[in-house]
């Protein structure tokens, strides 16, 4: 896994910064999958918890970062499907699915306490090698209690799991049962008043229940998600779903699920870029999650067609992810948007979905626009801007081009059109803030620096080009708070760490200058104006 990869090295007052991230697919650690608690005789009205401690073990493990999971969605749609048991296993679906170890729990509940017969299946080539069974009494006093019961239960029937520790996660029996009955309510119809009155019910349940914010939280985003792609997009609403999802990362920031639901959510407001680094840290977390490749493969290139090898990989590991009906424990499902995108593949595995109009004159222009062929790429982009006007990316485009060929009157009029249309939109004000910028307005660039950093907090070009106006306007303590928040919230972005050494280097403050300098070099060990820079600082710090 190469994860984040270096920023490219730019000069102290760089105008644009990109960054790559890149994934290899090998998945080295052990491959599990649960399959959902059958809930058995007198206990028949807690069919949920089946569902909930099947979710909860599954993201447990995943926290560990020790293995990589089926998701707890793909498991559910399987047993569903085949009405999963150790006697009918179909161990070349297993295969399939890449799930090396197979869970399977009966669970009874009598009175306070609960009982948990269990087995470890491990399967290779085909065959199961080893199976393990375990049973298990448990107080029914606390989540937490039952959750670490299980999870002893397992480190001690099987060496896979023999070093996992659970995370308490401090939830009540109540507020769950609560949630997973909504959860188990059939389908609403989007935009009916059914909908609305169940989008409606979550919101009563986030404020009754506190305790499973980590839960309420990714559910609102994706019925944010459908209400924001359906039919049309609306960024408003998906912008409502991206407060929602940080919201869930906040509480819960390992969780791949919630990496990839924001990697959704940056796909449809076409930041490409931050689509394919939400999909890259979704399969850090857990090498297993098919809709991570699926995401970097539809963001990786100019063209859909360049990510098709990813996009199959994800849907050949996961066959359930598209076309299949509602299910049990898990009737909303973001990934319905992504079904007509990725029908050709789902209905053939042999069609490439060809580009639209507006993909194929995006791609021209980006190809156009890293040549410098402004004139040409100038056209593509406004052909790309005609052909959906609902689309802000081909107007930035235009905008760049302006700023590059210090048309600056023409920019400034593109982006005061675009705050009209966009006002929630953090990359108009960035860019009006660099051409002010350029116009050594550095009021007025901060002014909208600040305005890009309130929309979005954590962007990292607004926060180095905000740190840059401030040092050109020599308020250097304010730099220097700007540019390390930088580097603490993107530790491997070389720029930074190149920025905050510049600032050192420009108070003559030796010491701190290497050592920021230094991290610059580590991540961008060839860039010669780190080199040349760190070479000056040593030499003042001999004299």
């Amino acid at each position: 896994m190469t994860g984040w990869q270096r920023f490219l090295p730019t000069l102290c007052v760089c105008v644009f910064c990109f960054y790559n991230v890149s994934l290899s697919w090998s998945a080295p650690r052990p491959s599990l999958g649960i399959v959902p608690f059958k809930i058995i005789y007198p206990a028949k009205r807690l069919d949920w918890a089946g569902i909930f401690l099947q979710e909860e073990l599954t993201h447990q493990l995943v926290l560990s970062r020790k293995f990589s999971l089926r998701s707890a969605e793909a498991m559910q749609l399987w047993s569903q499907k085949q009405n999963l048991t150790e006697k009918n296993l179909d161990l070349k679906q297993m295969n399939r699915l890449g799930v090396q170890n197979l869970i399977l729990v009966e669970m009874q509940k009598v009175i306070e306490h609960a009982s948990f017969d269990g087995v470890i299946l491990s399967v290779d080539h085909r065959q199961v090698i080893n199976r393990t069974r375990f049973r298990r009494i448990s107080s029914w006093k606390s989540p937490d209690k039952v959750i670490l019961d299980l999870v002893n239960e397992l480190a001690k029937s099987t060496p896979v799991l023999s070093d996992f520790i659970p995370f308490p996660q401090h939830y009540q029996w109540e507020s769950l049962e609560a949630f997973y009955q909504w959860k188990l309510l059939p389908d609403k119809a989007k935009g009916s008043e059914e909908w609305l009155e169940y989008k409606e019910d979550l919101e009563i349940l986030l404020s009754h229940y506190p305790d499973i914010a980590r839960l309420i939280y990714p559910e609102l985003a994706a019925m944010l998600l459908l209400e924001g792609t359906q039919p049309n997009i609306n960024n408003a609403l998906l912008n409502k779903a991206e407060t929602a999802i940080r919201e869930a990362l906040r509480l819960d920031p390992k969780n791949d699920l919630n990496h990839v639901l924001l990697a959704q959510i940056f796909y449809y407001k076409n930041e490409k870029h931050s689509a394919k680094s939400e999909s890259v840290i979704a399969y850090a977390h857990n090498p297993q999650n098919a809709m991570a490749r699926i995401l970097y493969g539809l963001t990786i290139g100019q063209t859909i067609q360049d990510g098709e090898k990813y996009i199959l990989e994800g849907l050949n590991s996961n066959p359930f992810l598209v076309g299949f009906p509602s299910f049990a424990g898990r009737n909303l499902t973001s990934y319905k948007t992504f079904y007509p995108i990725l029908s050709s593949w789902t209905d053939t595995k042999n069609t490439v979905l060809k580009p639209n109009e507006y993909e194929e004159s995006m791609s021209e222009g980006q190809k156009q626009f890293e040549q410098k062929d402004w004139e040409k790429a100038k056209n593509s982009f406004e052909r790309a801007a005609a052909k959906d006007t609902a689309k802000i990316d081909p107007v930035l485009y235009l905008v760049r081009i302006s700023i590059n060929q210090k048309k600056f009157d023409e920019a400034l009029k593109s982006l005061s059109d675009l705050k009209s249309q966009f006002p929630e939109s953090s990359q108009a004000f960035l860019y009006t803030g660099i051409v002010h910028e350029h116009l050594k307005s550095y009021e007025q660039a901060e002014i909208n620096y600040r305005q890009a950093l309130f929309i979005k907090s954590d962007h990292p070009q607004t926060l180095l080009r905000l740190g840059t106006v401030l040092i050109k306007s020599q308020r250097y303590d304010q730099a220097e708070n700007y540019l390390q928040t930088l580097v603490r919230k993107y530790p491997k972005f070389s720029t930074g760490w190149w920025n905050l050494g510049l600032l050192y280097w420009s108070q003559k403050n030796w010491q701190k200058a290497k050592e920021t300098l230094k991290e610059a070099l580590r991540l961008d060990p060839n860039n010669p104006k780190i080199q040349d820079l760190f070479k000056k600082v040593e030499e003042n710090i001999k004299q």
